[in-house]
């Protein structure tokens, strides 16, 4: 009985491993028109330069990196899918009424605009994002909503949701941003991608001048 008990424990145990094994070999390089429905940006903690990001789904499949141009006149960014080709760059306009981005894709051709507003009344302050395509046409707006988190829900010019990019109020190491598109087609995915890759460098940018500013306070 014992022996029998045994065999069935490493039986079980070559099972799991198998299992396991499978789910590590089922993720893949991919390319960046494969993206689901679901997927997620995750900030880079260590081995970095400037700001770097991986785009990955929940299965583990790996559609790439994207990072901050080392040498760049506004600040850039770049995505290099899975396999290794460039699937879109995104830059700071050196002129613009507020912040506009433009986003093209590998073959140099703009695939949409990311314009950002800064609002203010005597109340608030609130940041609003207007998503145009590739021709100029307005096509998406959103507000920006700091509340557990922060959300950027870009809504069509019908009214209809298009797009959720969230990011948890608590991340232990680096941000993790989850995009979630909710009508396909509308808005091209290496937008929503620079979305949240921006506003991390925005947002990294400010803790850092705030921690100047302290470290000075002391002296």
């Amino acid at each position: 009985m014992k022996i029998k008990a045994t065999a069935l424990l490493v039986i079980g145990a070559l099972v799991a491993l198998a299992l396991v094994l499978a789910s590590c070999t089922s993720s893949k390089n991919a390319r960046w028109q494969d993206l689901p429905g679901d997927y997620q940006l995750t900030e880079r903690a260590v081995f970095k330069i400037k700001n770097a990001f991986d785009v990955s789904d929940d299965r583990g499949n790996d559609y790439g990196k994207v990072s901050e141009d080392l040498i760049s006149w506004t600040r850039t960014f770049t995505w290099y899918d899975g396999v290794g080709e460039k699937a879109a760059s995104a830059s700071v306009a050196l002129v613009s009424w507020g912040t506009r981005i433009d986003v093209l894709g590998g073959d140099g051709k703009k695939v949409g605009t990311i314009k950002e507003e800064v609002l203010s009344s005597m109340f608030k302050t609130w940041t609003t994002y207007k998503i145009l395509d590739d021709a100029g046409n307005e096509i998406a707006t959103s507000q920006k909503v700091e509340w557990l988190g922060t959300s950027i829900t870009l809504t069509g010019n019908d009214g209809k949701t298009i797009a959720v990019v969230h990011r948890p109020a608590i991340n232990l190491v680096s941000d993790t941003w989850k995009i979630s598109v909710k009508e396909t087609n509308r808005v091209d995915s290496r937008v929503l991608v620079m979305i949240a890759a921006f506003k991390t460098a925005v947002d990294n940018d400010r803790e850092a001048a705030d921690k100047k500013k302290k470290d000075t306070g002391k002296k």
